[in-house]
C-alpha cells in the first residue's frame, strides 16, 4: 500500500474511533481561530503519529523530518503532504466539579461550604449560591459583607419554610422571608476562581459556630443529603461521603495539594526537609478550580501517519502551509524497543520546550525564524485573547500559580524556528537542540533520541548506551530521570552534557502522563506571589516540589554544575583555557589552544556562554549568603571558565543577579571521573549545542569527549 493511502486508511480508522468520545461538559466553549495542532509528542519507527487539528482555512498538511538548514524549511525532507479543507474546532475551558447524579432539594435544608476566591465574582452552587463583585448571594438574597480575595471563607445558606438566612465566618450576615427556587445541584464551582473545601447539604441544622471554628477538619454528622469532603488529593473522581452516591468528576483537571481552611503554607519552613503533608493533621484539604483551566483540547484526529520503520530518528513536524503562513507542531521520533541501541543516545528536553508554551493559540505567522520572548509572544494575542495564556511563567487569568501543563495541547513554543529575547540568532528550546544533531550528522555519528517525558515513563530507555548526551536548556527534570541518570552514571556510563540551568526545577506526571506538574517557589525565582512553601508538594508523590536542589535531587551530584543564573541582554561571552594539556584537548584531535586562550564563538565578536550558565558548587557557595554546609565531591576538573562581571544566584536562590561573583565564574566545562566509575563532561551553558556546531575548538573537544567516552 501507498503512503498516502495507508494514511488516508488510518485517518478514516482514527476518526470511526473518535465519534464515540464524548467531549466533556464545561463552563465555556469558544471557537479556536487560525491554525493549531498537536500530536503525541513522541513516537516509536513504524508507530503512527496522530495529529488533532483546528483550522478555520483550509490548509496543506505535510509530515516532515527536519533538514541541515537550522533556519529554514527549504531543506527538510516531506514525508507525506496533503490537502485538506478546514476543520474549525472548539476548546472548552473550567475547570468544575461534575455531580453524576445531580440533586433537587426543597427546604428545609442547610447547604454549608469553604471558599477562598481569587475573583469575586464566580459560582459555588449554580444559580442559587454565588458571588458577585464580593458579594455572596443566596438565590436573589445578597449579604452585606463584601469578601476579600485569597482569604478562606466560611459560607452557610439555610432555608426552611419560613425563611432563608446566610451565615458568613459564624456571623448571620442576611435574612429574608422564604421563596420557591429551584435548589438544584449539578455542579460545585462552575465558573468559580478559587479553592473550595468541605462541602455539603443537610437536612437538619447544624451548629454554625462550632462548624466554623472546626475549619472544615471534622467530618459532617446529622442528616445529610450529600457531602463532599475533597480529600481525594489527587484524580478526577469527588466523592460523596454520605452514602447517597452523589459522587462528582472534575472537568478540566483542578489543582489539588493546596491546603484546606485550617492550613498555613507559609508555616512550613522553605528549607524544611522533614515536613510530609500527609503527616500533617492540621492540613486539611481543598481544591483549586480555575475558569482558564484546560490541558486537554479534546480535538478529534484529522491527520494519521505511520512513521516508516527505516525512517531516521530525530525531531519532526507536522507542517501547515495556509494563506502564505506556516504552522509547525513538533514531534519527536525515537527508536522502538525491539531495536538494538546506538551507540550514543540524545535526551531531547521536552519538559522544557512544555513548561515555556506560553500562548498555545498564538496568532499565526510567516515561515522564518521568528521571536518568541515573552513580550514579542504577547503581541500575538489578537486572534484568541479568551483562550489560556498561563505556562510555567505566567499565572491563570485570576493570579492562580501556575502548578501544571497540559501535554494535548499545541506547543508553538517547541517549533524548530522559534528564537528568542529579539534575537535572530539565538534559540533556548528546539532550533537550539537541533544544532547538537546538525554536528552529529556532519561528523557521522549514529544516534537515537528520546524526549524528557519517555525517560520518566520507561527509565531503563537509557540503559545500554556507551554515552548519554543532555543538550540545550534541560532546565525540567523529574526525580524519575534524575534516578535514572544517576543510576546509569554508577553503573559506569558517560554523560555528555551541553546545557544550561540543567536539572533546576522538579517535575512529575499524572498516571496517564497527560498533565505535567511543577510548583515554583520563590517569586525572585519566577515563581508565583500567591505560592506558599506548604503548597509545593506534588499531586502524584505528595512529595516536595520547587528547585530540584532543596529536593533531595541537586543538579552538582549528578551532573557536577549548578545554575549560576542568566543574563538579561545578548552579550554571550566565550571560555578561556585553563587546562591545555588535559587529554581531551589532545587526543585524538590536537587542539592548539594556550591557557588563557578564548574559545567557544557562535560569531567572531558573539560567544557560547548564555544566556543561562552552570559553574561548580564552590562559585556559588561563595557567594551565597549562609550557604548550606555542603561539599563538593572530589575528582571535577575545570577544563575551561568563561568569566564576567555578572551578579549571580545566591545557593539558596532567591533571585536572580542578587550575589556579587567574588570569583567572576559564571560559567565552566568541567571533567568528572566519579568514584563508581561514570563520568561525565559538561558545558555549563544553554547555547552550548550552537557552540558545539559554530566553534572549531569546540567542536573538536566535543570529537575527543565522543571519543574518550566510547561513542565511534
Amino acid at each position: 500500500m501507498a503512503i498516502d493511502e495507508r494514511s488516508e486508511a488510518l485517518e478514516s480508522s482514527a476518526q470511526a474511533l473518535e465519534k464515540a468520545v464524548n467531549i466533556s461538559e464545561v463552563p465555556e466553549s469558544i471557537e479556536v481561530k487560525g491554525v493549531h495542532a498537536y500530536s503525541e509528542k513522541s513516537v516509536e519507527l513504524g508507530q503512527p503519529v496522530n495529529f488533532r487539528v483546528s483550522a478555520d482555512t483550509p490548509y496543506k498538511f505535510s509530515i516532515v523530518q527536519l533538514g541541515i538548514d537550522p533556519d529554514s524549511s527549504s531543506k527538510d525532507i516531506v514525508l507525506y503532504d496533503k490537502e485538506s479543507p478546514a476543520r474549525l474546532q472548539r476548546v472548552q475551558l473550567g475547570s468544575y466539579i461534575k455531580i453524576d447524579l445531580s440533586l433537587n432539594i426543597s427546604p428545609p435544608f442547610c447547604a454549608e461550604t469553604w471558599i477562598r476566591p481569587f475573583n469575586l465574582s464566580g459560582s459555588i452552587f449554580k444559580g442559587w449560591l454565588t458571588l458577585d463583585k464580593g458579594k455572596v448571594k443566596f438565590a436573589e438574597l445578597s449579604s452585606d459583607v463584601t469578601l476579600k480575595k485569597y482569604k478562606w471563607y466560611h459560607i452557610v445558606a439555610i432555608a426552611n419554610k419560613k425563611e432563608r438566612q446566610l451565615w458568613i465566618n459564624g456571623k448571620l450576615a442576611t435574612r429574608a422571608s422564604s421563596k420557591k427556587i429551584n435548589y438544584a445541584i449539578d455542579s460545585i464551582g462552575k465558573a468559580f476562581d478559587g479553592d473550595i473545601a468541605q462541602s455539603t447539604i443537610y437536612r437538619n441544622s447544624i451548629n454554625i459556630a462550632q462548624h466554623y471554628k472546626a475549619q472544615a477538619l471534622e467530618k459532617p454528622q446529622g442528616d445529610i443529603i450529600a457531602t463532599w469532603l475533597l480529600d481525594e488529593e489527587i484524580g478526577l473522581v469527588i466523592n460523596d461521603s454520605s452514602g447517597n452516591k452523589h459522587h462528582g468528576r472534575i472537568i478540566n483537571n483542578g489543582t489539588w495539594m493546596v491546603g484546606g481552611p485550617s492550613f498555613n503554607g507559609r508555616k512550613v519552613k522553605r528549607f524544611d526537609q522533614k515536613y510530609m503533608p500527609n503527616k500533617d493533621d492540621q492540613r486539611g484539604h481543598a481544591l483549586r478550580l480555575a475558569t482558564d483551566d484546560l490541558y486537554n483540547c479534546q480535538w478529534p484526529i484529522a491527520h494519521s501517519f505511520k512513521i516508516p520503520s527505516d525512517a531516521k530518528q530525530g525531531i519532526y513536524v507536522g507542517r501547515f502551509n495556509f494563506s502564505g503562513k506556516e504552522y509547525n507542531s513538533t514531534f519527536v521520533v525515537r527508536r522502538p524497543k525491539r531495536q538494538a541501541p546506538k551507540k550514543i543516545l540524545v535526551l531531547c528536553a521536552t519538559n522544557t520546550w512544555l513548561a515555556y508554551s506560553r500562548m498555545p493559540f498564538a496568532d499565526n505567522h510567516k515561515a522564518g525564524l521568528v521571536d518568541w520572548g515573552r513580550e514579542s509572544v504577547l503581541r500575538l494575542n489578537k486572534s484568541n485573547s479568551k483562550l489560556p495564556k498561563y505556562n510555567m511563567y505566567d499565572q491563570h487569568k485570576y493570579n492562580q500559580p501556575t502548578f501544571q501543563m497540559g501535554v494535548n495541547m499545541p506547543w508553538p513554543s517547541a517549533g524548530p524556528y522559534k528564537t528568542y529575547r529579539g534575537s535572530q540568532i539565538f534559540s533556548q528550546w528546539t532550533r537550539n537542540e537541533r544544532f547538537l544533531h546538525l554536528w552529529l550528522d556532519e561528523n557521522s555519528y549514529e544516534y537515537d533520541v528520546i524526549t524528557d517525558l519517555d525517560l520518566d515513563r520507561h527509565p531503563s530507555l537509557i540503559n545500554g548506551y556507551k554515552t548519554v548526551i543532555i543538550s540545550g536548556h534541560s532546565e525540567y527534570w523529574s526525580a524519575r530521570a534524575y534516578d535514572a541518570v544517576e543510576k546509569y552514571l554508577d553503573g559506569g556510563g558517560n554523560l555528555a552534557v551541553l546545557s544550561g540551568n540543567s536539572v533546576f526545577w522538579r517535575v512529575s506526571f499524572n498516571e496517564d502522563y497527560t498533565v505535567m506538574e511543577c510548583r515554583k517557589y520563590p517569586e525572585g525565582m519566577l515563581g508565583s506571589k500567591m505560592t506558599e512553601v506548604g503548597q509545593l508538594y506534588h499531586t502524584d508523590d505528595k512529595k516536595r516540589g520547587g528547585l530540584m536542589r532543596f529536593c533531595g535531587y541537586p543538579a552538582w551530584k549528578l551532573i557536577g554544575l549548578e545554575t549560576a543564573g542568566w543574563c538579561n541582554d545578548m552579550k554571550f561571552d566565550h571560555y578561556k583555557m585553563e587546562m591545555p594539556n588535559h587529554f581531551l584537548f589532545n587526543s585524538p584531535h590536537k587542539i592548539a589552544l594556550k591557557k588563557g586562550d578564548a574559545f567557544g564563538f557562535v560569531t567572531d565578536k558573539l560567544g557560547c556562554v548564555g544566556h543561562e550558565y552552570d559553574v561548580r558548587l564552590p562559585v556559588l557557595i561563595k557567594a551565597s549568603k549562609n550557604p548550606p554546609n555542603i561539599i563538593e565531591p572530589g575528582g571535577i576538573l575545570s577544563l575551561a571558565r568563561s568569566y564576567s562581571k555578572n551578579k549571580i544566584i545566591d545557593y539558596n536562590a532567591n533571585a536572580n543577579d542578587e550575589r556579587a561573583n567574588p570569583t567572576r565564574i559564571i560559567s565552566e566545562i568541567i571533567y568528572w571521573e566519579k568514584k563508581n566509575g561514570g563520568r561525565v563532561f559538561n558545558i555549563g551553558s544553554v547555547a552550548a549545542p550552537w557552540g558545539v556546531y559554530k566553534d572549531k575548538n569546540l567542536g573538536l573537544l566535543m570529537n575527543n569527549v565522543l571519543y574518550h567516552f566510547g561513542a565511534r
